[in-house]
């Protein structure tokens, strides 16, 4: 192990500790998370001797696989978005409550299931489909008795 490693694992460390005070203490969410861990990138190429183009190419190459998910993530994101500018997550959840009402506990967790199964067949990322499905599922939770632990 040599220097260059244990600065690595020192400002990493100190990213990390930064996060969770800063969730706690200050009520930082994503934007400041990702502010810090973009702050971990570059100084973890300085302290591995990478000047500023060096650790852009590297930052572009280990993002270039992540272009796929972050579209789906952001299209889903739009959809969940579109849904409650419009309105239209309590039609949603009605038009999916009318069936459940008459099934027992047991019978409307497996329909919740099946429902998550469907939109899954449309949306392959995990974060993609929570994002537009927890929209809906919770307050159907809520309105048919199913526990939210259950409905995720």
């Amino acid at each position: 192990m040599t220097w260059r490693h244990i600065g690595s694992l020192a400002v990493l460390l100190v990213g990390v500790v930064s996060i969770v005070v800063g969730s706690i203490k200050f009520g930082w969410s994503h934007a400041e998370f990702s502010t810090t861990f973009f702050w971990v990138i570059v100084l973890v190429g300085f302290v591995n001797g990478y000047g500023i183009n060096k650790i852009a190419k590297l930052f572009v190459k280990g993002f270039s696989s992540m272009i796929g998910p972050a579209s789906v993530v952001a299209f889903a994101n739009g959809i969940a978005t579109i849904a409650k500018a419009g309105k239209i997550i309590n039609t949603i959840v009605y038009a999916f409550l009318i069936p459940i009402v008459r099934l027992g506990q047991i019978g409307r967790a497996i329909f919740m299931f099946f429902a998550n199964y469907m939109i899954n067949c449309f949306v392959g990322s995990g974060s993609g489909q929570v994002t537009v499905v927890m929209p809906v599922m919770v307050p159907l939770a809520d309105l048919a008795g199913v526990t939210r632990q259950v409905a995720c």
